[in-house]
């Protein structure tokens, strides 16, 4: 639309009067919007009005499904899934194409008239009209591409948000999704594979001898190196760690409770000292060869 079109469809919208709806149009639309028309009628109605476009590759239709997807359906073993949608919505967007021969053929009609705030108007209807039947079709093309990638790759679903994804022109019109959207699903998954591949280097080594790496914000480590158990120095056998059963024979409330009666304590111990008991209290002391009491 020129800028002239658009201040001109601008003035008659704002603060214009509403132009009057005859009673009779209301019921010729209320028995339309009620009772519908078969698919016959329908194609009828469209033959009355052929259109010979001077661009002649220009055609209303559904747009195909692209070769690459149709593909990647079969690899997938989903095709028959993807074309049983498809022939839903495909008969869904034929009747919107319906709508468009006898508008088309209207507004080629109302642009040749010249003159008149009236002529003005009604070609601001008719183009009005046109882009409302256009934002159905383009509907039911988003509603196509989000049925078969949800089938066929659901993790660059992601991308049908916008139209920066898809070729704009002819090339939108007559493909489902166009090359631009290959060649975005394939940056997507460069991108997505190289990430990987980083992720799975800065992975914590599982070989003993690398050094420790800085990993997503925290620090990896190597397991550490075994350690012995603790030793004694200067005490003859303290490297067999030995574990000797150690019992105690004492008055109750002694105060230390290596000598409470009764109990029985593990210690690694190669001798028991003897000044740590009273002279009256008797220790056993049981060696593991089976040695004599003291």
């Amino acid at each position: 639309m020129s800028p002239a079109q658009q201040t001109n469809s601008q003035s008659l919208g704002e603060g214009a009067a509403p132009f009057l709806v005859s009673k009779g149009i209301s019921d010729e639309l209320t028995v339309w919007l009620t009772k519908g028309m078969s698919g016959e009628e329908s194609k009828a109605i469209s033959k009355r009005f052929p259109l010979q476009f001077e661009d002649e590759s220009f055609t209303v239709r559904p747009p195909k499904l692209d070769g690459y997807m149709q593909r990647r359906a079969k690899d997938k073993n989903v095709l028959k899934s993807v074309n049983s949608a498809e022939e839903i919505l495909i008969a869904v967007q034929h009747k919107v194409c319906d709508i468009a021969p006898p508008l088309v053929d209207l507004y080629a009609r109302v642009l040749t008239l010249e003159g008149g705030d009236q002529v003005e108007a009604a070609k601001d209807s008719v183009r009005s009209a046109l882009r409302q039947w256009a934002r159905a079709w383009l509907h039911v093309t988003k509603q196509r591409r989000r049925a078969v990638v949800d089938l066929v790759e659901p993790s660059f679903e992601f991308l049908l948000a916008g139209q920066d994804s898809f070729a704009a022109g002819a090339e939108a019109r007559e493909k489902l999704f166009t090359e631009k959207f290959l060649e975005s699903m394939l940056k997507e998954a460069t991108q997505d594979a190289t990430l990987a591949q980083k992720d799975a280097v800065a992975r914590p080594a599982t070989r003993a001898g690398r050094p420790a790496r800085q990993g997503r914000g925290r620090m990896v480590r190597e397991p550490a190196v075994f350690q012995q158990p603790y030793q004694r120095p200067g005490v003859a056998g303290a490297s067999q760690g030995a574990t000797r059963r150690v019992r105690f024979r004492g008055a109750r409330n002694a105060g230390d409770s290596w000598s409470r009666i009764g109990q029985r304590y593990e210690k690694t111990l190669s001798f028991v000292p003897i000044n740590v008991c009273s002279p009256d209290d008797h220790v056993d002391f049981r060696r593991s060869s089976g040695g004599s009491k003291i």
